[in-house]
């Protein structure tokens, strides 16, 4: 099983390869044997890569790892239910004068009653929430996959290096804001307003006092600083929740506006022709309904994820199986606790010996039947909502800030590659 893809190590047939360039990409950043299962930051306990063999063996109840079993609240409902399965027991044995008298029947037809109401809609939650999960990684792909074509068609299109830098520096601009849109409120330790403020001047390579950073400082990656002087205006002057939209009108602009030049960013002289054009410099007609037919995708997409992750599952549904699972919990406890209690009580009363089988049954039954409801409601609420900055503590999150460096490095080599003429 794999964790955090962001230090290159990779595991092939059991074994560790430190230090191997795998060429990981945005589309494989999910699904990529990529690491250990060493965690990379405090806080941060997702699993983000595995190999599903590893699960077919008894191996699989030894991981725990990102599972359900490192969650706190999980554990502190188990040992709720304990506390209150031992004081009810003991309880009974103690203030039960006749327990041979008593019967657990009828709360026992109740949980069940309610447990066959539970599981249909515990089934219900969590088969929505892994659509609604899988509609966000579909829709990341498209936008993945627009930002990527765009630059490959401006590549084939000998459009000038400047342009195709510009462009390629914006698309992963656009999802940076994405990203950070979903965020900038669950950032420990800082308000919405100073997240935004030390991602902006992060973009910008520039300390938290708005001071350029020495370029021994700068982070070692393409298309630093991503954001310039008019990306900075445009965003600051468009409301925070639609800067990801707008970071794809600048993106137009870019294209809109592209000419011929002779030579790269490193002052290379270069004679071709760009095909994207007319030989009075005009932008061929026909190249710009292709161009512009990805920026729409790039932007239609954008959307969709904004809505997908801004609409919620509606309250009134999520609160009542919550409170159905919290009820259900408590009424196991309930009903262990008695039938525990007139068991021991039965056997002192009358003097024979205790039958411990049925003190194991009601445990199993108890801990199994909250496991399962609190496991699954933990889930169908992670899966819901999976887009939070690394070391949140969530149980799950979409390891969206290294499937962005992946995009970044394959735009970057691109480029370089059509710098080099060799698309």
């Amino acid at each position: 099983m794999l964790s955090d893809l962001e230090k290159g190590a990779s595991q092939l047939s059991g074994r560790i390869v430190e230090g191997v360039d795998l060429g990981v990409t945005e589309s494989t950043a999910l699904i990529q044997k990529g690491l250990d299962l060493t965690l990379q930051d405090a806080g941060d306990n997702t699993v983000t890569s595995y190999d599903p063999v590893e699960l077919n063996n008894w191996g699989a109840l030894t991981i725990m790892k990102g599972s359900i079993f490192t969650q706190q609240a999980m554990w502190f409902s188990m040992i709720i239910v304990s506390l209150m399965t031992g004081s009810i027991a003991g309880a009974i044995y103690y203030f039960a004068k006749n327990p041979q008298d008593y019967s657990v029947d009828v709360i026992s037809s109740v949980i069940k009653t309610v447990s066959v109401a539970l599981a249909f809609l515990l089934g219900l939650y969590v088969n929505n929430a892994i659509q609604r999960w899988w509609n966000i990684v579909v829709t990341f792909e498209k936008v993945f996959g627009a930002a990527k074509k765009l630059v490959m068609m401006l590549v084939n299109l000998n459009v000038d290096s400047q342009t195709r830098h510009i462009v390629a520096r914006r698309c992963v601009l656009s999802l940076e804001m994405l990203r950070y849109e979903q965020i900038a409120g669950k950032i420990p330790g800082k308000t919405k307003q100073e997240a935004w403020s030390h991602k902006f001047n992060e973009l910008q390579c520039k300390d938290d006092d708005g001071n350029p950073l020495p370029k021994d400082q700068i982070p070692d990656k393409p298309f630093q600083p991503l954001l310039g002087k008019e990306g900075y205006e445009v965003l600051m002057s468009v409301p925070e929740q639609e800067r990801s939209f707008y970071c794809w009108g600048l993106i137009a602009k870019a294209v809109k506006t592209m000419g011929q030049s002779t030579t790269t960013p490193r002052g290379e002289k270069k004679k071709k022709h760009s095909m994207a054009l007319t030989a009075s410099g005009e932008i061929e007609s026909r190249v710009y309904l292709s161009l512009y037919s990805v920026v729409q995708d790039g932007c239609a997409n954008i959307s969709q994820l904004k809505s997908i992750a801004n609409f919620q599952f509606p309250f009134l549904y999520v609160h009542m199986l919550a409170w159905l699972v919290h009820l259900v919990n408590f009424l196991n406890a309930v009903g262990s606790g008695v039938a525990i209690g007139l068991t021991i009580a039965t056997a002192h009363k009358q003097e024979q010996p205790l039958d411990y089988g049925i003190i194991i049954k009601e445990l199993l039954f108890l801990y199994i039947q909250v496991f399962l409801y609190q496991a699954f409601l933990s889930i169908g609420t992670a899966l819901s909502f999976p887009i939070v900055p690394k070391g949140h503590g969530a149980m799950y999150r979409l390891p969206l800030m290294e499937m962005i460096d992946a995009l970044r490095r394959t735009l970057s080599q691109l480029n370089q590659l059509g710098d080099d003429d060799i698309l």
